[in-house]
């Protein structure tokens, strides 16, 4: 089986989606075509995904699809790993086994023709001997032969030349056998290099392989991981679903239930239905009773007086019609009257609330400003005392090592240290009275505050209690008139109706005034406390300092704490000025209320 070879194609499209660079690696691993920096590329893009990244990416169909696709691939993973890698893996084993063996069989012989080697080249010297002998003789035989001389023989010569000629004949069949063993040597010696690069490369292939397998381990793990995770969350799915199952059980069974009692109230309107039919057939009858029996009245004297009698009735009635259309006007006009009113007050009431939320502010804010005022006057006037004490303190204790006892100290020394004395006593006491004071004046306004506010929270109960009683006699009023169709008690009613109505908004009216009242005490009351403060403030700067241009800074403060008395003394009076206005306004307003009474009286 050949190795699979993506396209770049499958590889950009696998790239752009989400969540498939487990796959990449995959194939660029087992993708020939595929470069070093693709599969590192690879390598560096996988990241896991956690369970929450994941359970909000996926939908259990996508899930259950990817999941189909992993294992496939997976299985073609290992299928192409048993089929190609392991033979592949397999073959080259056993060629690395043959190149192995035939390299030992290259290096006997290899021995052997060294030794051959070393053979012929002892022969060497005897054939030299051998030649240079037959030299001789051949020089011996050009001379007369000496018969007496025991010499070789020409026969002998013959002899010795073959044998010369036979030994250089086998030397160059020795040197031709020698040649040839050298060059099988080299070729064995370049197939061996050949064959010790193959080795090398099989060997970091193997590495590659071995780098290549840990990797689809890891990979493999980490899929089964995922497919871990994929199936407890299918577990969870179908847990879910299983309660949805038992809940939608149990509201079949809610249905049932409803479905029999509808249909036991179908059977209890059928039979409600066939009595009224009874009923309007009786009524029927009872009608035709009734116009034979006009029939017969009209015939009798006695119809012309209740004809005329009749028209007189019709006439009264359309009158009352038309003072009905008259009083439902005005009733009209009253209820819109009383809305507006009713909107006014609760506009006022939150105008109310808010001034009373920016008091408070008002307050928290002016006391933190007068006491860092206070304590800052304060902590300048005890520095300054302090100062002067210390000077009086220097003098005195010169004076006392210029004389050993009291002959150098005068009266008006010892005069100054109890008043100095007396002075530091008598601040700290006016302090403490001052703060003491101010808090309790704070803690007072505070509790004002709060209960002005609890009785605003009754009242608007008490306000809220009201409109449903009033909303309720409305109700009940026209109740009322669609069953007696108007009648005299219609004038009882709407004057009950219209008191009522009076009370209430007198009782608003009286609200409201008590409101603006306590507010504008308040307001009052802290203008006022305001007012106390500055002017304390003002009497002890002038009296701690007799000199203020002594002290730079002192006369601008001066002239700031005036102005804010003055403001506040201006609101205080626009304030009241005010309150005027809207009793005269309330006033007038009454006035107009009784002239409505008196006309709608009339």
């Amino acid at each position: 089986m050949a190795t699979p070879n993506y396209s770049m194609k499958q590889q950009q499209y696998l790239r752009r989606q989400p969540g498939n660079s487990e796959t990449l690696l995959a194939m660029s691993l087992f993708d020939t075509n595929v470069s070093n920096d693709n599969l590192m590329w690879n390598l560096t893009a996988f990241q896991p995904i956690t369970s929450q990244t994941f359970l909000q990416e996926f939908d259990p169909l996508q899930l259950q699809k990817e999941l189909l696709t992993i294992c496939d691939h997976y299985n073609n993973l290992i299928s192409s790993i048993h089929s190609f890698w392991i033979p592949k893996l397999q073959f080259e084993k056993q060629q690395k086994e043959e190149l192995e063996i035939k390299k030992e069989k290259l290096e006997r012989q290899l021995v052997q023709f060294q030794s051959h080697q070393a053979n012929i080249f002892g022969a060497k010297p005897s054939i030299n001997q051998g030649e240079n002998a037959g030299i001789n003789q051949n020089n011996s035989t050009a001379q007369i032969r000496d018969f007496t001389d025991h010499s070789i023989t020409l026969h002998e010569f013959k002899t010795l030349k073959a044998k010369l000629e036979q030994s250089e004949i086998c030397f160059s069949e020795c040197t031709r056998e020698l040649q040839n063993v050298e060059l099988k040597a080299k070729c064995l010696e370049e197939e061996k290099k050949e064959a010790e690069r193959r080795i090398e490369i099989l060997s970091r292939n193997n590495l590659d392989f071995e780098e290549q397998l840990k990797l689809l381990n890891e990979d493999l793990n980490v899929l089964r991981n995922k497919l871990e995770l994929k199936n407890q969350l299918l577990e969870s799915r179908e847990k879910a679903t299983k309660k949805l199952e038992e809940e939608k059980e149990e509201l079949k069974f809610e249905l049932k239930e409803e479905k029999k009692n509808f249909n036991e109230s179908e059977h209890r309107s059928s039979q409600l239905l066939h009595k009224i039919d009874q009923m309007e057939r009786l009524q029927r009858e009872k009608d035709a009773q009734l116009e034979h029996l006009k029939q017969r009245i009209l015939q009798q004297p006695g119809t012309r007086a209740e004809k005329l009698l009749e028209e007189k009735i019709e006439n009264m009635l359309e009158e009352r019609t038309k003072l009905e259309q008259i009083v439902e006007q005005l009733q009209k006009q009253n209820d819109v009257e009383r809305q507006q009113q009713l909107e006014r007050f609760l506009s006022e009431r939150e105008q109310l609330q808010l001034d009373i939320a920016y008091l408070k502010k008002e307050l928290a804010d002016r006391h933190m400003l007068i006491e860092l005022e206070l304590t800052h006057q304060e902590i300048e006037r005890l520095l300054k005392r302090i100062v002067q004490l210390e000077k009086d303190k220097s003098e005195l204790i010169e004076a006392f090592k210029k004389s050993d006892k009291f002959v150098g100290v005068d009266g008006s020394d010892l005069h100054k240290m109890a008043l100095l004395s007396e002075t530091r006593d008598e601040l700290s006491i006016n302090i403490d009275e001052r703060i003491v004071g101010f808090k309790q004046r704070i803690l007072d306004l505070e509790e004002a505050l709060k209960e002005s506010v609890e009785c605003t929270t009754e009242k608007e109960k008490v306000l809220n209690e009201q409109k449903r009683m009033i909303e309720k006699l409305n109700e009940q009023i026209g109740k009322i008139f669609e069953s007696n169709g108007g009648g005299g008690g219609n004038t009882l009613i709407t004057q009950q109706q219209n008191d009522q109505l009076e009370k209430t908004q007198k009782l608003l009216e009286e609200e409201k005034q008590l409101r603006q009242r306590q507010i504008s005490s308040l307001r009052k009351e802290f203008g006022m406390a305001l007012i106390a403060e500055k002017e304390t403030a003002i009497n002890l700067i002038l009296n701690s300092c007799p000199s203020i241009d002594l002290i730079p800074g002192l006369r601008e403060k001066l002239e700031i704490l005036q102005k804010q008395k003055e403001a506040i003394k201006h609101s205080l009076l626009i304030i009241d000025e005010q309150q005027q206005n809207k009793q005269n306004f309330v006033v007038d307003g009454k006035i107009g209320n009784l002239h409505q009474k008196k006309v709608l009286i009339f």
